[in-house]
């Protein structure tokens, strides 16, 4: 009787100890949920759903780095546009031939994309832009931090900007087209070659 008592008290014993331990071992406090990856800005690193200046620079150094094929230090024309084809497939996600708004700032800025508001805050964002760099042209409040709906309203004007015709919808013709005058306006000492600085210049801070 009394080695039964002993040998379930000891087997109890054990049981609360072993789940002590299991609680103390528990985090209390768990770190907030990072946002998905498919809902966040390209370049979100830290994916905190806001792109700061750091980060869309190690964003653009990396996307200068992979379009150098020859490892010269500076993009060709060719280098520049080899790319253009898969992005537009990329953007392209119901494969209709076309590239719709609602596309286009999802592929940038993930999420739903919204934005009728967001396009008509936008607009001011597209008057008068040949001194910023894009992240300056993009950040209205000039926080230093692009956050979705600044990313929704400043790409929502680019398409308007790439939309020649105005009919709604982007065609590989407008991209093409876009790609050479952005090439233009980035190689601004007209050698026919994008140096790091200039890319740079141009898509962060002039």
């Amino acid at each position: 009787m009394n080695k039964r008592f002993f040998a379930i008290l000891f087997l109890t014993g054990c049981f609360c100890l072993s789940l002590a331990a299991v609680t103390e071992a528990a985090p209390q406090d768990q770190p907030a949920a990072k946002t998905p990856a498919a809902s966040l800005q390209r370049g979100d690193v830290d994916r905190d759903g806001v792109l700061t200046e750091a980060e869309a620079e190690t964003y653009r150094k990396k996307r200068f780095q992979d379009m150098d094929a020859n490892g010269d230090g500076k993009l060709s024309a060719d280098e520049y546009a080899v790319g253009r084809p898969r992005a537009f497939a990329n953007r392209d996600t119901d494969k209709d031939g076309m590239v719709q708004v609602q596309e286009y700032v999802i592929y940038w800025c993930g999420g739903e994309g919204k934005g009728k508001s967001a396009a008509r805050k936008g607009a001011k964002t597209g008057e008068k832009t040949g001194d910023k760099g894009q992240f300056q042209r993009a950040d209205g409040n000039r926080d230093g931090k692009i956050k979705p709906r600044e990313c929704y309203a400043f790409y929502t004007v680019r398409f308007k900007e790439i939309d020649k015709n105005g009919d709604g919808v982007l065609s590989r013709e407008e991209i093409a087209a876009d790609t050479k005058q952005r090439f233009e306006k980035i190689d601004v000492d007209k050698d026919g070659n994008v140096t790091w600085e200039e890319y740079r210049s141009y898509w962060i801070k002039r």
